[in-house]
């Protein structure tokens, strides 16, 4: 499996890499910090609010480590309009997440080669 992947984000390609141990857990440690802690409470409540929730914090939280130009482009993700969001978020679940999983999927694998 490639370990980069080409993704058109509004309008414009960014090649990204799979991330470093260190990113992934700059990632996650943005997770908790956009949802101020409560990440696994929303995880926990599985209304479609909060899945949606979910899935801009995983979006922004990846790709703000992952594409840290991306930011320049688009300004403050808190102030992002909602369909501009819309359109991020379904990169990442249809084009950056499938990649990801199977790579990562790989990696958890540990007793196999």
């Amino acid at each position: 499996m490639d370990k980069t992947i080409k993704l058109k984000i509004f309008g414009k390609d960014y090649i990204v890499s799979f991330p470093t141990v260190g990113q992934i857990l700059d990632i996650e440690s943005l997770k908790s910090a956009l949802t101020n802690g409560t990440y696994g409470d929303l995880v926990k409540m599985n209304t479609k609010t909060a899945v949606n929730a979910l899935d801009l914090t995983d979006t922004i939280a990846t790709f703000s480590v992952l594409i840290p130009g991306l930011k320049n482009e688009i300004g403050s993700y808190t102030e992002l309009d909602p369909f501009k969001a819309k359109e991020l978020v379904s990169v990442y679940l249809n084009d950056f997440f499938p990649w990801f999983n199977e790579i990562n999927k790989q990696l958890q694998d540990y007793g196999k080669s």
